[in-house]
């Protein structure tokens, strides 16, 4: 029998600062979890609001559009206060807004940022001294355009009065951990259940990345271009767009595969694709075609030639096997 949850006086006041094509996704698993916990605890423990710039419709990045409750200010703060953020905010640059995020901290506020919001809490000078994540496709320039902070590929980080995710169901295990630190895992656990899924994860569990993008290879660069790849097996990304994501031109890209695993970006990642087509052959009940699809092949026929080439045999003959 659990021991009665002592709730607090005054609800906790949460805000969600949204920049233009902010995560959609991210947002409303939060207020979700706000919400389910209110219902569970029967009464108001979490009040949430959103804030921005103007009370101008703010289009996400999936192009629906919220309206702002408030508009940032000096008299306005939180117990805890969210920058949510996605495409496009290392663009993202007013000084006022920074002003009045070093003004929450400064009165106590924990400050965070939800998928690409670490730009902003960076730009504002509220990540030294703090370890901090945001979403795999911004890791490599943000430590170019940082390289003094501490940044981590784990799913989510909380460092004292900083709290950041690298995505949108990253948000929601990172809020159902923060709940769980205030009133205890067996309430958080009950908001988990009521949203079916089987358990929270911790920070660092299901990472992205596979075993080659976390192997001790000394080269950044090399890391992020293995990260891209791994995380765009379905629709594959051209070479060159994966050397400008990391900065590099695409000789300079081809001549480090060719250095750490004798093999051309193009090769390397075809590799990995076949090698996600021969886990889904033995692993689930997918079919060939739709396997086609899932490792970024545009005909069966075009996957087939692929996977012999690589295996010596066909998909089908596989499956057999």
């Amino acid at each position: 029998m659990h021991k009665p949850i002592e709730y607090k006086d005054k609800p906790e006041r949460f805000g969600f600062f949204l920049t233009p094509g902010f995560s959609l996704l991210a947002y409303s698993t939060l207020a979700e979890a706000f919400r389910i916990a209110n219902e569970i605890a029967e009464q108001k423990i979490y009040t949430w609001s959103t804030v921005a710039a103007s009370l101008e419709p703010i289009r996400s990045a999936n192009s629906l559009t919220i309206i702002p409750d408030l508009v940032y200010g000096p008299d306005l703060s939180f117990d805890s206060l969210a920058v949510c953020s996605s495409k496009d905010v290392h663009y993202f640059d007013d000084e006022g807004v920074f002003h009045w995020l070093r003004r929450l901290d400064r009165i106590g506020c924990s400050v965070g940022g939800i998928t690409s919001g670490s730009w902003v809490l960076a730009h504002a000078g509220l990540l030294k001294g703090y370890r901090s994540t945001l979403h795999w496709q911004e890791i490599t320039a943000f430590r170019e355009r940082f390289p003094n902070l501490e940044v981590s590929t784990n799913l989510f980080e909380l460092d004292r009065q900083r709290f950041t995710c690298s995505g949108g169901m990253a948000a929601l295990d990172m809020i159902l951990t923060m709940i769980g630190r205030r009133y205890g895992f067996h309430f958080a656990s009950q908001i988990n259940e009521r949203l079916v899924r089987d358990h929270i994860r911790e920070p660092t569990e299901q990472t992205v990345l596979s075993s080659s993008a976390r192997s001790a290879i000394g080269n950044e660069k090399l890391r992020g271009a293995l990260e891209i790849m791994e995380l765009n097996l379905e629709t594959p990304v051209r070479i060159q767009e994966i050397a400008n994501r990391v900065f590099l031109s695409q000789r300079q890209l081809g001549r480090i595969f060719e250095k750490f695993f004798q093999h051309s970006p193009q090769q390397y990642y075809l590799r990995l694709r076949l090698d996600r087509a021969f886990h889904l052959l033995k692993q689930t009940v997918l079919s060939i075609s739709e396997i086609s699809l899932a490792t970024g092949f545009e005909s069966q026929s075009q996957f087939g030639v692929a996977y012999k080439k690589r295996f010596g045999h066909s998909p089908s003959t596989e499956r057999k096997m």
